[in-house]
């Protein structure tokens, strides 16, 4: 609170706790739809909220046991990339401005303080929140999960011409589910990410039959290939091999990939700027931690896979 001269405090258009929790509340307001990192990611929780990096191991293994008829020293090993790997844990920033006039009125009627700006301030964070987990910051030096992976050449490269487009979306699809779960290791292609482009695709191209017409989406929810299949813009930043991402499979289980959370987003302390406060936000994320990415050993298996079929 501020103090006058006599000591004395002013209750009017002063920013209280109770309101302060209210627009708590609006900050942490449900996320849209299609700022899908959280839903895609797990979090990682357990670093600490003043750690610069995180540091996690890469897995990858060679070797294989064999039928021993003797005794000898020439046995088959299992190698292990046991070094450390880090990631950067960055500042994402905002802030939003209260007007005391609309403070002092909302006290005055009893009523909670909510506020557009406080909405859209939790979205100016989820966007740039996003834009780093899928497609890093260049400026930053960071990694994007757009960035890990390898491609797969798709039979049916062209998803728009032709007579069976429907189908060809279907295999394609589905060729990039077993090409994930095919490398040595216990993989399941949990997850689907396709840009919005992709996704209207998928949903106007139907297969020729008698009866109703069914899209290709359709046919690939009912076929159960994926636990969730998701649509994003964040799909455009060209990944490892030059290539715009527009159809990603991942297998996205805790132990293979994670946001890094150290804090999630606060409100700081509002600063006094005459007719209006001033409130800072702030979360602390880590860029994305993929720990299965071939890119750091030939022998290694990737996690994720991703396609740039035609779309235009």
């Amino acid at each position: 609170m501020k103090k006058l001269l006599n000591d004395s405090f002013v209750q009017d258009a002063l920013l209280r706790p109770e309101d302060m929790e209210d627009l708590d509340r609006t900050l942490y307001a449900s996320k849209k739809e299609d700022l899908i990192a959280r839903q895609v990611l797990p979090l990682k929780e357990d670093v600490p909220d003043w750690a610069e990096t995180h540091k996690f191991k890469k897995y990858y293994s060679e070797g294989s046991a064999k039928i021993a008829y003797h005794i000898g020293d020439d046995l088959p090993k299992t190698m292990v990339d046991d070094n450390d790997h880090s990631i950067s844990i960055i500042e994402i920033v905002h802030s939003y401005n209260i007007a005391k006039k609309r403070l002092a009125a909302a006290q005055a009627q009893g009523i909670p303080l909510e506020d557009t700006m406080v909405t859209e301030t939790r979205r100016a964070v989820e966007e740039k929140e996003n834009t780093v987990l899928f497609e890093g910051d260049s400026d930053a030096n960071l990694s994007g999960l757009c960035d890990y992976g390898s491609a797969v050449s798709l039979d049916n490269g062209d998803w728009v011409t032709g007579t069976s487009d429907a189908q060809k979306i279907h295999e394609d699809v589905k060729q990039m589910a077993v090409a994930l779960e095919k490398q040595d290791g216990n993989w399941n292609a949990r997850t689907l990410i396709v840009s919005n482009d992709a996704w209207e695709v998928m949903n106007t191209k139907y297969f020729t039959s008698s009866g109703p017409r069914r899209a290709a989406y359709d046919e690939i929810v009912d076929a159960d290939l994926f636990d969730n299949i998701y649509k994003t813009s964040y799909l455009t930043t060209g990944g490892s091999a030059g290539n715009e991402m527009e159809v990603m499979v991942l297998d996205n289980s805790p132990e293979n990939m994670a946001m890094v959370l150290p804090q999630d987003l606060d409100s700081l302390q509002p600063n006094d700027r005459g007719l209006y406060y001033e409130v800072p936000v702030w979360e602390r994320i880590g860029e994305v931690l993929v720990r299965y990415d071939s890119s750091y050993s030939e022998d290694s298996v990737d996690a994720i896979k991703y396609a740039n079929p035609t779309l235009t």
